[in-house]
């Protein structure tokens, strides 16, 4: 009997895929890598002219990439509409990396409302309803997508002092790709997540680059803060993959280093710093 056919797996080729805050950081390295593997790619931003840098970036190794202007905090039908332009580039979409994200505050004694409202009307709210567009069409056209969120270590089990927004922010991403799974699967979608852990990018530049950075580095297993070019792509292969990822359903994967698995000695909490 001959072994099935795995030659295309992990194949994403000529497949479309919605990136949201593509402008950046993580996201703009997820653009590119999927590009590499041959989808077709849509990259959405707030501000669309950042955006044209990384479309020549693309196209020069000859990938395919379009733009298009998607502020995902905004109101809930400009939301639909942003996600209706980029359908209609290529006509369809098979896959939305649900990427688009912020960070601010200052700690609970001090945070105001205005804080707690720009970070989850982008990472919940938006999210949410980027989602929502894009299933919608997805199901109304036959389409057995893929949905893949970013979320966050600081999510689930680690707890950073001053973060209680964010924190809260990523778990509720962590426990809508599971709502939303359980809806979608039945359609022939499905969700998942991924939650980083420590990456270099703009809005993580403040913790990468402490004096304490080194300490920092030291206490993760793997010894070192994650590689926004190599180290979460086999992760979102899988997710985006439609054969690979067939019956992943409302799984979150960290891509951490182990960070999640650091357990202080309360005998010798500083130990792990040492060599």
């Amino acid at each position: 009997m001959a072994p099935p056919d795995y030659s295309d797996l992990m194949s994403i080729k000529d497949q479309v895929c919605l990136v949201t805050g593509a402008s950046s950081g993580i996201g703009s390295r997820f653009a590119v890598f999927l590009a590499t593997q041959g989808a077709k790619v849509v990259l959405a931003a707030r501000r669309e002219e950042k955006l044209q840098d990384l479309v020549d970036e693309i196209t020069q190794f000859g990938g395919k990439a379009e733009s298009i202007q998607l502020d995902v905090s905004g109101p809930q039908e400009e939301v639909a509409k942003g996600v209706q332009d980029a359908w209609n580039i290529y006509g369809h979409l098979d896959i939305l990396l649900n990427n688009a994200g912020f960070a601010t505050g200052a700690g609970l004694l001090k945070d105001s409302q205005d804080d707690f409202d720009k970070v989850f009307s982008t990472n919940v709210r938006g999210l949410y309803f980027t989602a929502q567009a894009v299933a919608k069409l997805m199901v109304d056209n036959g389409i057995k997508g893929r949905i893949i969120n970013t979320s966050s270590i600081a999510g689930g089990e680690l707890v950073q002092k001053g973060q209680a927004i964010y924190s809260a922010s990523k778990a509720a991403v962590i426990q809508l790709t599971r709502a939303m799974a359980v809806e979608l699967a039945p359609k022939g979608i499905n969700v998942n997540s991924i939650a980083p852990g420590v990456f270099p990018s703009p809005m993580s530049d403040k913790l990468v680059n402490s004096p304490n950075k080194e300490k920092a580095q030291k206490a993760i297993p793997c010894k070192r803060y994650g590689d926004p070019e190599r180290d979460m792509m086999g992760v979102l292969l899988l997710l985006a993959s439609e054969k690979a990822s067939q019956y992943m359903c409302g799984v979150n994967i960290p891509v951490d280093g182990g960070i999640t698995l650091y357990t202080m000695s309360l005998s010798d909490p500083t130990a792990i710093f040492e060599e």
